[in-house]
């Protein structure tokens, strides 16, 4: 299994999605908005939708999605 220590990358740029614990990770957005939120030395959490330049090209950031079967999934 390769990890972001074993490459070339120097960051790493995560969008959450639906799924994800919001409630312990709004609090970091609120404190900045609009900016990407750094989690480690490498990783940064982007906020939705997030647009920005990467090598030279125009990048939109999105995700999550309504859960339309969240009344038949059982915990």
């Amino acid at each position: 299994m390769s990890t972001v220590a074993n490459t070339a990358a120097t960051r790493v740029l995560v969008v959450l999605g639906n799924d994800e614990s919001w409630g312990e990770t709004t609090p970091l957005f609120d404190a900045q908005p609009g900016d990407a939120v750094r989690i480690s030395m490498t990783a940064r959490l982007l906020p939705r939708p997030a647009r920005l330049t990467v090598g030279g090209r125009e990048v939109l950031a999105l995700a999550g999605a309504a859960s339309v079967d969240r009344a038949r999934r059982i915990e």
